[in-house]
C-alpha cells in the first residue's frame, strides 16, 4: 500500500509539545511511511512500545498515543534515498543536516533518538551546539530490518521504559 502526502500526514500526528524527536533517514522508496502505519518501522516501533505499555490497539491508536506521548519522527531527507548508491546517499544525507537542524531548534525536543546508526554523524552535525543550548540527551537505534528487528525492539523498548521511569511522558 502507497501513502502520498508524506509531510502533510506526518504534521496531523505532531505532537503539542515534541518531548521524544525520533529521526530516521528518509520516507522508503517503496512507498510506505511511518505515518501511514504501514511501514516496518512503524510496525517494530508500536511493538516495542507495546512492550512497555500493553496492547496500544490498531495501528491509528498506536500513532495517536505515540503523538500523545510527546513522540514525533522527521526524517533526515524529505525524499527516499534508500535505493541510491552509497556515494550518492551520502551526499544527500550530508543536503540533509541544515534542514534537520533547523527542525531540531524550532521543536526543541528533550530527547533525540536516531533511528539509524548509519545517520548518526549527520545528526550530530545538524544538533551543534543545540544539544547543549537545549539540554537533548540523544539515543541511537539500528534500523529494523536486514536482521537488527531484535536488536531495534530490545533498545527501543529500554528507551521508552526509561523515558516513562523519568516521567518524560508525563502531562502529555
Amino acid at each position: 500500500m502507497k501513502c502520498n502526502s508524506f509531510e502533510l500526514k506526518r504534521k496531523n500526528f505532531k505532537p503539542y509539545k515534541v518531548r521524544v524527536l525520533f529521526i530516521g533517514e528518509s520516507p522508503p522508496a517503496n512507498g510506505t511511511f511511518f505515518y501511514c502505519g504501514n511501514s516496518n518501522l512503524a510496525r517494530y516501533t508500536k511493538e516495542g512500545f507495546e512492550i512497555v505499555f500493553g496492547d496500544l490497539g490498531d495501528m491509528s491508536e498506536f500513532l495517536r498515543f505515540f503523538q500523545k506521548k510527546g513522540c514525533y519522527l522527521v526524517d533526515l531527507c524529505s525524499k527516499p534515498i534508500n535505493r541510491l548508491g552509497k556515494s550518492e546517499r551520502n551526499k544527500q544525507r550530508n543536503r540533509g543536516v541544515e534542514n534537520l537542524s533547523s527542525i531540531i531548534e524550532e521543536l526543541k525536543p528533550e530527547r533525540i533518538v536516531v533511528v539509524m546508526k548509519g545517520i548518526k554523524r549527520q545528526v550530530k552535525r545538524a544538533l551543534g551546539a543545540k544539544a547543549l543550548k537545549f539540554d537533548i540527551e540523544k539515543y541511537s537505534l539500528p534500523f529494523p530490518a536486514f536482521g537488527h528487528q531484535k536488536r531495534y525492539l530490545e533498545g527501543l523498548a529500554g528507551f521508552v521504559k526509561e523515558f516513562r521511569n523519568n516521567g518524560i511522558f508525563d502531562d502529555c
